[in-house]
């Protein structure tokens, strides 16, 4: 799951630091399926953090994606609004992730207990 993890986050970047918008005018509705995407995983890559501290996280990773996006001479601008979709979109995934049982601990107990 951790590779899963680092490889979303740094799809994320690289797609968000390119100085085009891939596939259009989208923007808002890709940070959300990222965001929730990378909210969802690090819930359950993370599952011993509190929320919140993921949440941060990420808030901080959406921030620096803007900070990026507003320094590129072209083609790309930073977006207070996407921000904004991305601190929804990763609560909505932490908390998706947080509701699903763990089933890697459940088979732990199971093993143990046989």
């Amino acid at each position: 799951m951790r590779f899963l993890f680092w490889a979303a986050m740094a799809a994320t970047f690289a797609f968000a630091a390119v100085p085009f918008a891939i596939g259009g005018q989208g923007g808002p509705v890709y940070h959300v399926l990222a965001f929730v995407t990378l909210g969802f995983l690090a819930g359950r890559t993370f599952r011993k953090s509190h929320p919140m501290k993921l949440l941060c996280a990420l808030i901080a990773f959406g921030a620096i994606i803007e900070v990026t996006q507003a320094a590129m001479p072209y083609g790309r601008t930073g977006d207070p609004l996407d921000l904004l979709a991305d601190i929804v979109a990763a609560s909505l995934g932490i908390f998706l992730s947080r509701m699903l049982p763990d089933y890697s601990r459940s088979r732990t107990q199971v093993q143990q207990s046989e």
